[in-house]
């Protein structure tokens, strides 16, 4: 037969319907996972969708999009200038643009506001920085960027880091000191007249409050971890595991929209609680400042994910509950995958001990050691500001 059913909405479609799925997304370093995170058995429609509303209500909101720039910040080569994420300060409020206008504050990687104008969204992105990132791909608006100090090295990572996080907005400024200085007129756009009022009144808030709002969706990472777990445990269990009923319940708490709901299928930890009773132990091995942790940790006939994203959060959620279906290709003390996006590294299957071990210095792993030697103390960097 030339149809199989989709690991998402589990219907039957045929094979031409489907494409390659980073379960792992890929603007959180997806693409350097081995290939137990990703599959060709998700038809198209739910990598849109599940892309577009799970993976980006995880990625595109205050939290997880402020680790990231922390993250990133962490191991940047002072040698050479690169793009590293933003941080995001919310909606300014009083924005004196059309009606129909928003304007976003960022920081950034260090030293910099950019002001981001553009469409108001529909209400479905209300929760998600930056608006329907669908639209965006097409018109993004327009940013304004103000250096905050005259280092030639970190107004270049602030050139390149707007670059590449608006790649389809226009970019306006005032006059930011690089090298060759002859790359700026090429870079920036003249202003309209009416642009040329905005920046006048970005200028005049140097140095205020920024008095601006941020919505959050309460439990954004939850429908992100179950699809997670879904993903991995088909590929690391196969059809057994996806005819379990655990299965079934990470797929519908997956797909259901309402938060009271979803906790009727998985019981989940909390993004904002650092841990949970179980993990209170292993927590301080499974934290790596700016790295992602990913294990597999069983606890008596539980499979559990635990989630480490970008060494600040820790989150939990039962994988598989049936014992006889993952025992014998799981280390009883765990498995663990590390990845360091901004370096380009990853490792797994690791045991924890082994990890453990590293940690402790009893036992060093090179590809761990070479993440440790390139991290920097941000805290001994030169002051932002002139």
């Amino acid at each position: 037969m030339n149809k199989s059913k989709c690991l998402y909405c589990n219907e039957e479609k045929s094979h031409s319907e489907y494409s390659l799925e980073h379960i792992f997304p890929d603007a959180l370093g997806g693409s350097l996972f081995s290939k137990e995170f990703k599959t060709r058995n998700v038809c198209r429609r739910c990598n849109s969708i599940s892309g577009l509303f799970i993976d980006g209500a995880f990625i595109k909101n205050f939290f997880s999009q402020n680790d990231r720039s922390q993250a990133f910040l962490s191991y940047a080569n002072l040698e050479k200038p690169a793009p590293m994420p933003l941080s995001y300060f919310g909606e300014l409020n009083n924005f004196v643009g059309k009606d129909d206008e928003i304007c976003e504050v960022w920081f950034g990687p260090y030293g910099g506001i950019v002001y981001h104008v553009r469409k108001k969204a529909d209400s479905r992105y209300d929760t998600m920085i930056g608006g329907n990132p669908i639209d965006n791909k097409k018109s993004n608006g327009w940013i304004g960027i103000f250096p905050q100090n005259s280092d030639l090295y970190w107004n270049t990572v602030l050139l390149l880091s707007c670059k590449n996080h608006f790649s389809k907005a226009r970019k306006l400024s005032c006059i930011i000191k690089i090298n060759p200085q002859s790359e700026h007129d090429a870079y920036f756009e003249k202003s309209t007249k009416e642009e040329a009022y905005l920046l006048k009144f970005f200028s005049s808030m140097s140095g205020k409050e920024h008095p601006s709002r941020i919505t959050v969706q309460i439990g954004f990472e939850q429908r992100f971890l179950s699809k997670l777990a879904l993903g991995l445990g088909y590929n690391l269990f196969g059809d057994k595991f996806l005819e379990s009923e655990h299965s079934r319940n990470l797929r519908n708490a997956m797909w259901e929209k309402d938060l009271e709901k979803r906790s009727e299928h998985i019981i989940f930890s909390n993004y904002f609680q650092n841990t949970i009773n179980k993990f209170n132990e292993a927590f301080k091995w499974l934290q790596w400042k700016g790295i992602h942790t990913l294990v597999l940790l069983p606890i008596d006939n539980i499979l559990y994910l635990v989630f480490c994203c970008f060494g600040y959060k820790l989150m939990t959620i039962p994988l598989c509950d049936e014992k006889d279906i993952w025992s014998s290709s799981i280390s009883p003390d765990g498995v663990v995958y590390i990845a360091a996006p901004q370096l380009g590294i990853f490792t797994g299957q690791l045991r924890l001990i082994e990890v453990i071990s590293h940690k402790t210095g009893d036992r060093k792993i090179e590809i761990l050691e070479e993440i440790d030697n390139r991290k920097i103390d941000i805290f001994k960097l030169p002051k932002i500001t002139d």
